[in-house]
């Protein structure tokens, strides 16, 4: 049995997959409202794939003691308490999947060791509306891979496992693939400083602006860590790194397109839904709610990575400072919140070609 600990957008819609492709699957969460509604009334999903799933869901005082395939799908601050319940709890032969955005995979491995911990980047998602109902919302691929970038028997068979769920793509680089996601979550993050759809800071010259400088500035971190990140449809980190005009109008197109692809809130939807979440996880956890974001463990642990290796990133700063500032209604979300920022990018000298 594979167990998905968090039923929010990424584990709640693999479990709701995964239950309805006969895969024995068991959701543990900590809110009981939603427990209590999957098992009563089994789990919807609606928006670009709808489905009703009935999936078996435990709160974690619940969770049987001894586990074998175990899935993390929490977020990130919450990824050490998951691990207190699952560790005690593995099995000799047992392995655990970081289904989660973020450098958790370095915290499972130190928990469970390398050999047993398996990463990944999912690309789809979506979000938990109401108790017992996700809403899936973008559609993208799930990567998958050994942490040694071995491609082995258990990979070949957790991409076959996951199919339901999402195209999946087995890489050899899968820590490159995180670091890239992490990377790029600094435009993601960007646009929840406005409560409106994502698109609407990214139709804007100063919104691109902002955004092409930030993953430019939290690549140097990478690079000082000696990472290789690899082109993907999503990320390609040469062109982030423009050295003329028209080298900053290929990175502005990027964004156009991207913003088509991810942006399907934007777009006529067949059966007419109308989507709750127009804008990122992390709007998403800001303006509906109501709690603290995951972006600690995105751009935040990219901002720290920066500190500890003596490379400053002082924009990408800047903005987590910000989204904190809103956790702690210091802050109202708003467009003077990009204009503050740019403000800093001005004061900091910083530009593109």
């Amino acid at each position: 049995m594979l167990t998905i600990i968090g039923a929010g957008a990424i584990g709640g819609l693999a479990g709701a997959y995964l239950t309805d492709a006969d895969v024995p699957v068991l959701l543990v969460d900590r809110w009981r409202e939603h427990v209590d509604a999957i098992t009563r009334d089994g789990l919807h999903v609606e928006g670009l794939r709808s489905l009703h799933a009935r999936p078996r869901a435990v709160t974690p005082e619940d969770l049987p003691p001894r586990l074998d395939v175990v899935a993390i799908a929490v977020q990130s601050q919450d990824t050490e308490s998951a691990l207190d319940l699952v560790v005690p709890r593995l099995a000799p032969g047992g392995y655990v999947i970081s289904l989660q955005n973020g450098f958790n995979y370095e915290l499972v491995a130190a928990r469970v060791g390398e050999v047993r911990t398996i990463g990944t980047v999912p690309n789809y998602g979506g979000a938990v509306v109401a108790p017992g109902h996700l809403e899936y919302v973008p559609l993208g691929p799930l990567d998958i891979g050994e942490l040694n970038g071995a491609v082995t028997d258990r990979i070949r068979g957790l991409a076959g496992l996951f199919a339901p769920v999402a195209p999946v793509r087995v890489l050899t680089n899968i820590v490159g693939d995180i670091w890239g996601k992490q990377i790029y979550c600094s435009w993601v993050i960007l646009t929840a400083l406005v409560d409106g759809p994502m698109h609407a800071v990214m139709d804007t010259e100063v919104g691109k602006r902002l955004a092409a400088l930030l993953v430019r500035e939290a690549l140097t971190v990478a690079d000082a860590a000696g990472v290789r990140i690899d082109p993907s449809d999503y990320f390609d980190p040469d062109l982030f790194r423009p050295r003329t005009s028209a080298d900053t109008a290929r990175v502005y197109a990027f964004f156009d397109d991207l913003v088509v692809r991810l942006c399907r809130t934007r777009q006529d939807h067949p059966g007419g839904h109308a989507f709750r979440k127009i804008g990122s996880g992390i709007w998403w956890d800001l303006a509906y709610r109501k709690r603290r974001s995951e972006t600690r463990g995105l751009t935040g642990a990219v901002v720290e990575r920066g500190n500890r290796l003596g490379v400053p990133v002082p924009l990408n700063a800047a903005l987590v400072e910000m989204i904190y500032e809103i956790e702690d209604e210091r802050r109202r979300m708003g467009w003077e919140n990009v204009e503050d920022l740019d403000r800093v990018r001005r004061q900091l000298g910083l530009d593109l070609p």
